[in-house]
């Protein structure tokens, strides 16, 4: 009894060890107490171990891991090779476009990137003839001023000659007129009928005098070419005003360089996406077909997003082991 009131004060562990000690005394004191009739009994040293057992589970393992499909081209679906609920492995062909359809599609965005590229050149070569043509026209006005302020010159200077010419005649001839009234009574002499010779030959002079025809020719060649000059300076000033307003900027040839690249790079990846559409719509991975929006000669276009596919990872089946496990004294 005062052992087993010394143990009610222990701990569980302690408790624990100390019944099996208890008990050990208990079984000796009862084969005393037998007598002379003692019984044997094994025992054995109380360890800490763990107590282990596997429990076997099976399952499936599902991710979300699913993608789906979009066509990338504006196209014709030509066939539909799985159903809903297919498995596939990577790289099946799931479906593919029409090739008259793609064939179509391809040559029509070379077209157009041709005519692209014709409204870029045709752009630049009017830009190069704009300028030339303002060019020409700030070179000619600026060569046509200096030839008019020369003509307008040489024809002052001309007229001044004629005029002086004209007027050195007609005093001749009023000299002569005087001479001659000098000796008009005496109309039968000889200096009488020279004087009216002279008096003639100087009235033709001022009409046909070699010098002052010459002279006029002159002027009226400067006149002629002053004229065309100033025709011609009217009309490249109207040139030069005109082309003025449609010379190209430095930022509008940026501008039209920048609209050439980003349209090559444009038409340069449609016509690689039609020509990879030939190859249909592959699947990426082992999977299971989980949904088909597609139909068999129906039109996609790419700007709608429609998802034509969508593939599940393949679903694999495991086995799970529950380890269950208790810690003993």
């Amino acid at each position: 009894m005062k052992i087993l009131s010394k143990i009610k004060g222990l701990s569980k562990k302690k408790k624990i060890i100390a019944g099996g000690l208890a008990a050990v005394l208990v079984v000796t004191c009862l084969g005393a107490l037998n007598g002379h009739a003692a019984q044997s009994v094994d025992t054995a040293q109380v360890t800490r171990g763990t107590l282990e057992q596997k429990v076997e589970l099976n399952g499936f393992v599902e991710t979300d891991n699913i993608l789906k499909y979009y066509s990338q081209i504006d196209g014709k679906i030509g066939s539909i090779n799985v159903k809903k609920g297919d498995f596939v492995k990577k790289g099946d062909v799931l479906m593919t476009y029409d090739e008259e359809n793609l064939d179509y599609n391809i040559a029509m965005a070379d077209l157009n990137a041709q005519s692209q590229l014709g409204s870029y050149n045709n752009s630049m070569q009017t830009s190069g003839r704009t300028a030339g043509l303002y060019s020409e026209a700030n070179r000619n006005l600026s060569v046509l001023d200096q030839q008019i302020t020369d003509t307008q010159a040489a024809v002052t200077q001309l007229q001044k000659d004629i005029n002086s010419k004209k007027a050195a005649l007609a005093d001749e001839g009023a000299k002569l007129q005087v001479s001659l009234i000098d000796w008009a009574d005496r109309p039968d002499s000889e200096e009488y009928e020279n004087l009216s010779k002279l008096v003639q030959t100087n009235a033709y002079e001022q009409q046909y005098n070699s010098d002052l025809v010459a002279m006029q020719d002159e002027l009226n060649r400067l006149n002629l070419q002053l004229s065309a000059c100033k025709e011609y300076k009217a009309e490249m000033t109207s040139q030069k005003a005109s082309t003025q307003m449609s010379l190209m900027t430095s930022g509008a040839k940026e501008q039209l360089e920048a609209d050439k690249a980003a349209n090559e790079l444009a038409s340069s990846d449609k016509h690689n996406r039609y020509e990879n559409a030939k190859n249909g719509i592959v699947a990426e991975f082992d999977g299971v077909v989980t949904g088909i929006d597609a139909v068999k000669g129906s039109n996609v276009e790419a700007m709608l997003q429609t998802a034509l596919y969508s593939l599940h990872w393949n679903h694999q089946r495991i086995s799970l082991y529950a380890l269950v496990s208790a810690n003993m004294i």
